[in-house]
């Protein structure tokens, strides 16, 4: 069982979010350790994973393994930090860890799937992953019905406190936000938290897969958080394009998914 002296924190979130920024933030504490995306290396790579395979790329990244990583004690530190996607659990809410605090990081859908989109808009990945966004991101349509999921289960069943940001507010005021969520969560701010210096990802202190790791890196998830020097820096999308003028199959995502951002949206936390 985990701890009750080491503060513990989850952040939920969907890809395109800014979360890995987030934990970036988190990591500058140097009394912090950072688990990156571990349940999602057991979704893609591991032996229970999503589809069948021939063999497992990472063959002991089942759920008990991940359970029982986050749970572990970690001597010296004061925060634990965990940062993941609730699509990654496929339902498996038995094996989240004890002991934690539970926060989401949500974005309006149309700048999540377009920033998707964006990302896979490359000769060789289209040629080899599809052109379509259901076929290089086949979760997609369950990204926002699996973080409002979450979030009731954590609500309903779990009986505990849930704490939702959305992007766009907190990138209007970084620090009035990141206050927020430290006050919150029991994470020590530190004015620090709110700048970083690139690096590469493999200087990057975070406890994350070594095949997830090779694969964001290749894929560039990680470029804009590694190259940037804090959330000040950031130029995420500001603009929201109309619904009808969408690509179709980004359209039929934001479709699906806006009912449950709405949900979520209505229930964030403001300055």
């Amino acid at each position: 069982m985990a701890s009750e002296s080491t503060t513990r924190v989850i952040l939920w979130s969907a890809p395109r979010c800014m979360s890995t920024a987030f934990m970036r933030s988190i990591n500058t504490l140097d009394d912090s350790v950072v688990f990156h995306e571990n349940f999602t290396a057991a979704y893609l790579f591991g032996p229970e994973g999503n589809g069948k395979k021939l063999f497992s790329l990472a063959p002991y990244y089942t759920y008990d393994y991940v359970k029982a990583l986050l749970e572990q004690e970690i001597p010296n530190k004061e925060v634990i930090f965990v940062k993941d996607f609730p699509f990654a659990l496929k339902g498996n809410f038995e094996k989240i860890p004890d002991g934690y605090v539970h926060t989401f990081l949500i974005r309006n859908p149309t700048k999540v799937f377009m920033s998707i989109r964006d990302q896979y808009n490359t000769w060789i990945k289209r040629l080899y992953l599809g052109k379509e966004i259901q076929t290089y991101q086949p979760a997609s349509r369950k990204f926002f019905e699996d973080l409002w999921k979450l979030y009731v289960y954590v609500k309903d069943n779990l009986k505990k406190p849930a704490l939702i940001i959305d992007v766009d507010d907190f990138l209007r005021d970084p620090e009035a936000m990141m206050k927020i969520y430290c006050q919150s969560t029991g994470i020590p701010f530190r004015k620090s938290m709110l700048s970083w210096e690139p690096c590469s990802v493999w200087k990057m202190d975070w406890h994350c897969s070594t095949v997830l790791k090779f694969c964001g890196w290749w894929n560039g998830w990680y470029d804009k958080m590694l190259n940037s020097n804090g959330f000040g820096k950031s130029k995420m999308r500001t603009t929201i394009p109309d619904v009808t003028m969408l690509p179709k199959d980004v359209r039929d995502v934001v479709e699906i998914s806006e009912p449950y951002y709405k949900l979520m949206y209505d229930k964030r936390i403001k300055c």
